[in-house]
């Protein structure tokens, strides 16, 4: 069993709502800030149960401040090659064992896309 959030259709959802109480609530999204699982969990407890990794949320609200997001996925959303991308060990690993685990990019599971 997964012990990550699967981003379906359903739980897309979730997140885009829990972004948007943070947009039109500030004390919410202070907590969102501070405490991201507990504020997630305020709105959703089945969605962030099962998640063990850490959850960063970042405030990017400021129209005068450019924010850029430093992952795989931001790389080639913006067009680069995504064979320039390099695997780690891990991945490495998978790939010589022929094991068959979908390759996720961290930084696109939850909030950050």
């Amino acid at each position: 069993m997964s012990k990550k959030i699967e981003l379906t259709d359903e739980s897309k959802v979730k997140v885009r709502e829990v972004i948007l109480k943070s947009l039109n609530d500030a004390s919410f999204k202070e907590r969102l800030v501070k405490n991201p699982k507990a504020a997630i969990a305020e709105l959703y407890p089945d969605l962030i149960e099962r998640e063990t990794r850490n959850i960063l949320v970042f405030d990017q609200t400021d129209k005068n401040t450019i924010y850029v997001n430093v992952s795989a996925t931001q790389y080639v959303l913006l067009d680069g090659d995504s064979d320039a991308i390099e695997l780690t060990q891990e991945d490495l690993n998978l790939v010589a064992g022929g094991a068959e685990q979908e390759l996720a990019v961290e930084s696109c599971y939850f909030l950050s896309c």
